[in-house]
């Protein structure tokens, strides 16, 4: 008897977590299956403009189909980088969530729309032709006309090979350091281009105070700005950036936290820039 006494007893327990475990499973609706987004490396476009073959690489999002019609973010490279930098760096030197990771899972929650990200190559160039490099940054940077190359060839190549819409306010523009630099100083350039800039860790050079000064402030993309208060590389060139828009009276949200000039920080920059694009997509 007593033994049964066991048995039935151990029955018992083993139905009650079972029965719990059911109770408190989560359902596929309170928690979706994360959808994966594909990466593409080393893609080529030749370019007539720089006389070279030019690489980038691509996310496309979950279930991409030619069928349909996608935002885009033109995402930056810093100095010394490459088009890889940003599809591979976050994870092997921020140690944080992969780009395209974060990303499915933006779109899994509904937090952004189904969106390609494009992050070219742009060696040392500082995104400008090269009369405008030499002028305003000086002789360490590559000397090319990588603006002409990006407006003129670059944009239409891969808006059309990945069925991106093309509208305005289907486009945004962020990088980081020279690529925060590069976005900045095309968002204000070709604001009818670019519904949204998120700028990190940027470089402040001119002519950005030019724009921004004869810049028509409703015209403007949605400005962002994020700074490392740890950056020993660009200091305080974020916020002077930030303190020119506000003395033009162009609205902007800038944003600092304990970082350096790393990948940690860019890498805890993905979610914030992917709501805040998503925002704007969205309207």
């Amino acid at each position: 008897m007593r033994i049964f006494s066991h048995i039935a007893s151990a029955a018992l327990v083993l139905w009650m977590m079972t029965a719990v475990s059911c109770e408190n499973k989560p359902s596929n609706e309170e928690f979706p299956e994360l959808k994966t987004c594909q990466v593409l490396k080393d893609r080529e476009l030749s370019s007539q403009v720089l006389g070279r073959t030019v690489r980038f690489n691509v996310i496309l999002p979950p279930d991409f189909s030619e069928e349909g019609k996608y935002n885009v973010i033109y995402l930056l490279h810093g100095m010394g980088d490459d088009n890889r930098a940003w599809s591979e760096s976050p994870q092997i030197r921020g140690q944080v969530n992969s780009l395209a990771f974060e990303l499915g899972q933006m779109i899994t929650e509904g937090a952004i729309a189904p969106t390609v990200i494009i992050m070219p190559q742009a060696w040392n160039s500082f995104y400008l032709d090269s009369s405008d490099a030499q002028k305003y940054i000086g002789g360490f940077c590559d000397l090319m006309d990588y603006e002409t190359f990006f407006h003129e060839e670059l944009m239409p190549h891969v808006e059309k090979k990945y069925h991106i819409d093309s509208r305005r306010e289907c486009r945004a523009i962020a990088g980081l350091s020279m690529g925060g630099y590069g976005s900045s100083y095309y968002a204000l350039k070709y604001p009818e281009k670019f519904c949204c800039l998120y700028a990190m860790s940027q470089a402040f050079f001119n002519p950005l105070t030019e724009l921004a000064m004869k810049a028509d402030k409703d015209a403007l993309p949605v400005i962002y700005i994020a700074n490392g208060t740890n950056d020993m590389t660009v200091g305080q060139s974020p916020k002077q950036f930030s303190e020119l828009l506000e003395s033009c009276g162009i609205e902007h949200s800038y944003e600092e936290w304990y970082g350096g000039h790393d990948w940690k920080f860019w890498g805890e920059c993905i979610p914030k820039f992917l709501k805040a694009f998503g925002k704007e997509f969205n309207k």
